[in-house]
């Protein structure tokens, strides 16, 4: 029941952003290419990035209280960049089954590590959508775990410090 709550939300307000009026001319001529849960300590929102071809930039949107709100815009560095778009409407996986995965692949493998803040964002990828999971631990190294939405299988796995170069 909470994964049809959390996908029926997801695409609520996909669609909210879609039908915006407001927004209509930069909505019309992009595409959905990513979705990042925003979860602060006073609220938590799904962001949600769409990606102008012409213009090669791209639009942050989430809803707050019914209203669609434009939170940023970011012209591409690399102009070649192509972000595949995300259908919603193919999402199987909840945010809690994410969490759940991820959580045995960092106590499984970093179970030494203590961690501080965890990060989803969903995106696709070779036209599979992944949930990608950044969770920051307490020594400040960076956990990245990437889900296949489908299959529920990981597909990397790997553990960086910020303050080496990769």
């Amino acid at each position: 029941m909470l994964l049809l709550k959390i996908i029926k939300m997801i695409k609520e307000d996909f669609n909210k952003i879609k039908e915006s009026e407001k927004f209509k001319a930069i909505i019309s001529r992009a595409r959905l290419v990513s979705c990042f849960l925003n979860d602060d300590q006073i609220k938590k929102l799904w962001e949600f990035n769409f990606f102008s071809e012409e213009t090669k930039s791209t639009y942050t949107f989430f809803v707050d209280n019914n209203d669609v709100v434009l939170k940023d815009t970011n012209i591409l560095i690399s102009r070649n960049q192509n972000p595949e778009e995300v259908m919603l409407g193919n999402l199987k996986l909840e945010e809690k089954e994410v969490i759940s995965i991820a959580n045995f692949v960092l106590v499984k493998k970093y179970q030494e590590e203590n961690f501080s803040k965890m990060i989803l964002s969903i995106e696709s990828q070779n036209r599979r959508i992944l949930w990608n999971v950044t969770v920051v631990l307490k020594n400040l190294n960076v956990a990245n775990i990437k889900i296949n939405d489908r299959t529920s299988e990981v597909v990397e796995d790997k553990l960086f410090s910020p303050f080496t170069k990769q």
